[in-house]
């Protein structure tokens, strides 16, 4: 599991930036390292009280600081390849948009999409037992949406990195 932090965003949306001491630091570190731990655990590494790690943990979650947790998921070992798609739209109206959108998130292998901003105008990220399932799901992408999609870029998944955030 790692965690979702508001710490962890390059820009703050509320009117203050949130204020967090040290320990609280300290604690973010360790649940973003490893955040299955116990609290005796995180506890022992940043050398404070089990039920200290606890009352921080709360304070953190409805300070909005700690907006949840998630899941990082090993694809390889379960038996799949991961491919991201970047797609920059053109002669798209709303509709044809949503359209294509909800073609994403009714495919059997997505696992994530959305909309973004800057060079490309969708992510999809899609989990597929190997290859030619992968250009099963291009072909009738491409069979019904060519002409709405004016660049894509296609990346493979061979191994995933994770960095810690330095609090």
């Amino acid at each position: 599991l790692a965690i979702i932090s508001k710490m962890a965003e390059p820009f703050q949306i509320s009117d203050a930036p949130a204020t967090i001491d040290n320990t609280d630091k300290a604690l973010l570190y360790a649940l973003d390292c490893n955040s299955r731990r116990s609290n005796s655990e995180i506890a022992k590494e940043i050398r404070v009280k089990k039920n200290l790690v606890s009352y921080r943990i709360k304070k953190l979650i409805d300070a909005e600081i700690i907006l949840g947790f998630y899941s990082v998921v090993d694809t390889p070992s379960l038996g799949f390849e991961g491919y991201r798609v970047y797609l920059r739209w053109q002669y798209i109206s709303p509709e044809k948009e949503k359209e294509i959108m909800n073609f994403f998130v009714t495919a059997k292998s997505t696992w994530w999409v959305g909309s973004i901003e800057g060079e490309w105008d969708a992510g999809v990220l899609l989990w597929v037992k190997n290859a030619y399932k992968f250009r099963e799901f291009w072909l009738e992408l491409m069979e019904k949406y060519q002409k709405y999609i004016m660049k894509y870029l296609v990346c493979v998944y061979t191994k995933v990195y994770d960095f810690n955030y330095a609090f």
